[in-house]
């Protein structure tokens, strides 16, 4: 049913086992509350004194009967528990995760496969990224390396780059120093594994400069700086080739054809 100590939910996402004695894959919340004096001997509600009962209600994370700042949801895979540990880390909220599929069990129900792509998943990301959740957006970048099957370098790339982007954002957002420079060190953790995934990918090198920038390592963010330069000219340099490749294919005539006889 979930977790619970003194009205925090651990938010919990069960696989149904018709063997088990699960009664529910849905998380509760316990509360207390008055007794209306409704339904006051069903096994959910328990008395906790004069007018008072304990009850067991259906969770939502961030959603009524009670909206708790210090919520928090258990992460099922890698992208979840890098956002927590980065918002941690930048002194945020530590963001709370709802799960497509949580719900009452029903006898004979199966849950119906979502197939999830690089590409949604990143799509995600950027549009939480466009709204400000950078915390969110660096979750749902994570969670985009993480699909099966997995993304190609270039595109892992481009989401470690996007991730660290996300960190500076932060960075450039936090008023405590120690924490700007931990939001700084993982920006370049990120962009540096983006250099790593693709060396020619010049926003990789840029971000990485920009962390060295909050770090105060001068030598390493001209360094960085150098490489996306060049990144960008050799980058530049291709678009031209093939743009005047493209341009002298279209303006050669094509010889007239030959009918067999």
């Amino acid at each position: 049913l979930g977790l619970c100590f003194m009205g925090d939910t651990v938010h919990t996402k069960i696989k149904p086992d018709p063997s088990s004695q699960l009664l529910s894959t849905a998380a509760f919340r316990l509360m207390k509350m008055r007794d209306a004096g409704e339904a006051s001997n069903h096994p959910l509600n328990q008395k906790a004194g004069e007018g008072f009962v304990w009850r067991w209600l259906p969770y939502v994370p961030g959603g009524p009967p009670l909206k708790a700042s210090g919520e928090f949801s258990v992460p099922i895979d890698a992208g979840e528990v890098e956002a927590i540990l980065n918002a941690a880390e930048a002194g945020k909220p530590v963001p709370v995760f709802t799960h497509e599929g949580s719900g009452t069990a029903t006898a004979g129900s199966k849950a119906a496969p979502v197939l999830e792509t690089f590409a949604k998943k990143k799509e995600a990301a950027n549009a939480f990224f466009k709204a400000g959740e950078f915390v969110k957006a660096i979750a749902a970048y994570d969670a985009a390396l993480n699909v099966k099957p997995l993304p190609s370098d270039a595109e892992a790339a481009i989401a470690h780059a996007n991730a660290a982007q996300a960190m500076l954002n932060l960075a450039a957002s936090e008023e405590d120093e120690t924490r700007r420079q931990g939001c700084a060190a993982e920006a370049l953790r990120r962009g540096n594994r983006a250099g790593e995934l693709d060396p020619t990918y010049a926003k990789a090198h840029a971000r990485c400069a920009a962390a060295c920038d909050i770090l105060g390592e001068v030598q390493a963010a001209a360094e960085f700086r150098s490489r996306a330069e060049a990144c960008g000219a050799a980058a530049e340099q291709k678009r031209e080739t093939a743009s005047s490749s493209a341009s002298s294919s279209s303006s050669t005539v094509a010889p007239p054809s030959v009918a067999a006889h």
